[in-house]
């Protein structure tokens, strides 16, 4: 049995249904859902430094209750991009990943509207977001200045970067702090 089959009959199971009952019931037994994958769709999932930008191809399985079609099946990429920021505060340097793009296979972009773009950058905030890139103590150092006296600390007060060529380059500003 097909899952189109066993979701239409698990939606008449409890009590009778007609036409657009049976599509409400079967799209909330069939709830949206996205698999990020290391790879697929001829594409490997991996951050990559080019043109300026950090960016990263994703790959993905998902299933999509869409109205009137019910659940569709399909895989993909999604094209995304690395925002970089600097926490003070924190004394850490995150990044957010931002879907900029999608390329399906076998399914044309616009049968699924922008709700499975939605839905991609939903599972990537739920899995991957925040992006951790540095810790306080990798931003900062301590300095021995006298046997005795104060201790100096090294704390980033800036971070600026940019991507050249095929590397991500980081300007960090400190400040002496003392312990």
């Amino acid at each position: 049995m097909r899952e189109p089959t066993f979701l239409i009959l698990t939606a008449l199971a409890d009590r009778p249904r007609h036409g657009y009952g049976i599509i409400q019931e079967v799209a909330a037994l069939s709830a949206s859902r996205v698999t990020l994958l290391p790879e697929g769709s001829g594409v490997r999932t991996a951050v990559r430094f080019e043109g300026g930008r950090t960016t990263a191809p994703v790959a993905f399985r998902a299933t999509y209750a869409a109205p009137l079609f019910g659940c569709l099946d399909f895989e993909g990429w999604a094209d995304t991009a690395f925002d970089l920021a600097f926490d003070q505060a924190r004394q850490s340097l995150g990044a957010r990943v931002t879907v900029r793009q999608l390329k399906l296979k076998n399914v044309p972009t616009s049968m699924v509207g922008g709700g499975l773009t939605g839905l991609v950058q939903d599972a990537i905030d739920e899995r991957v977001n925040p992006v951790e890139i540095l810790r306080a103590e990798q931003l900062g150092a301590r300095i021995p200045v006298t046997r005795g006296g104060p201790e100096l600390r090294l704390r980033a007060r800036a971070v600026q970067h940019e991507v050249a060529g095929k590397e991500l380059r980081l300007r960090i500003s400190y400040e002496l702090v003392q312990n």
